[in-house]
């Protein structure tokens, strides 16, 4: 961990995650490992947190990711279970609800806040409400990262597994 953060989240990011109490986290349909790892991460920050939190993909994990599914629950889209009614949906490195199939069109549907998430260039201009990118990273998972710094938490063996996954996969 940092002892300065280089571009830090803005505030009100912060506010958004920390207010949701239930909270759907998202990636691209095919999710790889940096969509993985970056959920993974998020996914235990905000569990150990005491919030209630779903990992759904428009995809299952291929095999080589099992590791990361053996401590954190990913879902695959399910149209007939639906996603509940969380509080915010966080994007994943990714920020077009097109990229999600099925699952796009029914956050669509659900019209709750989007925060995306993500290291991709244009990312800001999505469908997000409210967006923490930089193009500069070298991965989603740093950005989950900066998360950590920005909460002034520290990551459970777990979630540093997941964020590391997302670096090597990403460089």
């Amino acid at each position: 961990m940092s002892a300065e953060l280089t571009n830090p989240p803005d505030p009100r990011i912060l506010d958004r995650l920390g207010a949701a109490q239930t909270v759907l986290l998202c990636g691209h349909e095919y999710p790889d490992g940096d969509v993985l790892g970056s959920q993974c991460g998020l996914y235990h920050q905000l569990r150990d947190r005491g919030q209630s939190v779903r990992v759904v993909n428009p995809d299952p994990p291929s095999r080589s990711f099992d590791f990361l599914a053996r401590h954190t629950p990913f879902e695959s889209f399910d149209p007939i279970m639906g996603v509940g009614s969380p509080d915010l949906v966080v994007l994943l490195d990714c920020s077009e609800l097109r990229r999600l199939r099925d699952l796009g069109r029914e956050i669509r549907r659900l019209d709750r806040p989007i925060l995306v998430v993500d290291h991709h260039v244009g990312s800001e201009n999505g469908d997000g409400d409210e967006a923490f990118v930089d193009s500069t990273a070298a991965a989603t998972g740093e950005m989950v990262a900066r998360l950590y710094d920005a909460f002034g938490e520290l990551p459970s063996r777990e979630a540093a597994e997941g964020m590391f996954t997302a670096f090597a996969c990403d460089t």
